[in-house]
């Protein structure tokens, strides 16, 4: 369960900061829930530092793939 807090509360905050008019919330959600999946799919081999490592960067480059347009 832990696994699966600490990024989703990291991401809300670090998507917060980032840019407030995005709809930071629904990226969040959306980078936890593919999280969960690939730490599901390789338990023995991901730590929660590695999910919010990644995590922090699916949140960045959403939010610089939605400043391009």
């Amino acid at each position: 369960m832990l696994q699966l807090l600490a990024p989703l509360l990291f991401l809300v905050l670090l998507a917060l900061l980032l840019r407030p008019r995005v709809a930071p919330i629904a990226i969040a959600v959306m980078a936890v829930a593919l999280m969960a999946i690939f730490s599901t799919l390789f338990r023995a081999f991901i730590s929660v530092t590695e999910v919010i490592i990644i995590s922090a960067i699916i949140v960045v480059l959403v939010l610089l793939s939605r400043e391009g347009r």
